[in-house]
């Protein structure tokens, strides 16, 4: 799920697919006049698509994925709080300079009982969201060390 708009979804998969994250379904932001995104404005639309996604898909849980330099902490934060047990990890894509090694993985932390991954790529997430969600890599997968 992202914020930009339509107009810009293969960007978006092709920066995430170089970045190591598998293939999936990207929800966009509806297309509008205004670079709304810029300021802002797609909380609002990312927020009405993860509760319809919630009304819709009732049985099943959610890995959610996002970076540290916006709102995506504290909505998916919000998000398992309204519904617990619907989030089954959150993983967090490190933008943001710390103290510290810049861009390592980070220990898993927990908000409303989901656990928080942390990492600098999507190589570095998938395992620790797959331990986290109790999701085993596919069969025939290539083992990492």
């Amino acid at each position: 799920m992202t914020a930009l708009p339509a107009n810009l979804a293969r960007r978006v998969e092709s920066a995430l697919a170089r970045d190591g994250y598998p293939r999936v379904r990207l929800l966009t932001a509806p297309r509008v006049l205004v670079a709304w995104w810029l300021v802002g404005g797609g909380q609002a639309a990312k927020r009405a698509a993860l509760d319809r996604l919630l009304e819709t898909s009732s049985q099943v849980r959610w890995v959610l994925v996002g970076d540290d330099g916006g709102p995506d902490r504290a909505m998916f934060a919000d998000l398992a709080a309204r519904a617990p047990g619907r989030v089954a990890a959150i993983g967090l894509r490190q933008t943001l300079e710390r103290r510290g090694p810049l861009r390592e993985p980070q220990p898993v932390e927990h908000v409303h009982g989901v656990p928080v991954v942390q990492a600098p790529n999507g190589e570095e997430l998938l395992p620790g969201l797959r331990t986290a969600a109790g999701v085993e890599p596919p069969r025939g997968a290539a083992v990492q060390r």
